[in-house]
């Protein structure tokens, strides 16, 4: 092989590696991580004790579609509350404590495409977020 063809394939093997569209990387190999798409709860403040979070898709007035509910003892409770699968556009949220309850409705939720191994990988999963307050005495 001549110099000069030695030249040419060389200045051509970056167009051949990268000139295709990668995943994620150089290397155009996508990672496999996950992710779940849903609505995430952040509560204002970890309430004390026992509580339950509820979301409504429709009504407050019929079952929650999600429930979390939190008991103090083996597993510490959680103050950012993320519920799989749901991407309701408008929903209820009920807080409930031993001081009571709080209902809040959130409007027009702005649910965000994200692909956590890349622009160009699966999964592309859709996530929401806001934040609530709790009861208070």
């Amino acid at each position: 092989m001549s110099i000069r063809k030695l030249r040419r394939l060389v200045l051509a093997l970056p167009v051949f590696a990268f000139g295709a569209p990668a995943c994620d990387s150089i290397t155009g190999v996508c990672t496999e991580i996950g992710c779940d798409s849903g609505f995430l709860v952040r509560l204002d403040a970890l309430p004390t004790g026992a509580f339950t979070v509820d979301v409504y898709a429709n009504s407050p007035n019929e079952s929650p579609s999600y429930r979390y509910e939190c008991a103090p003892g083996a597993l510490p409770c959680l103050q950012n509350v993320f519920f799989a699968d749901f991407l309701g556009e408008n929903p209820h949220i009920r807080v409930t404590t031993t001081e009571g309850s709080v209902l809040t409705q959130v409007y027009g939720l702005n649910y965000e495409s994200y692909r956590p191994n890349g622009p160009n990988c699966p999964p592309d999963c859709r996530r929401a977020e806001t934040t609530v307050a709790i009861p208070t005495s």
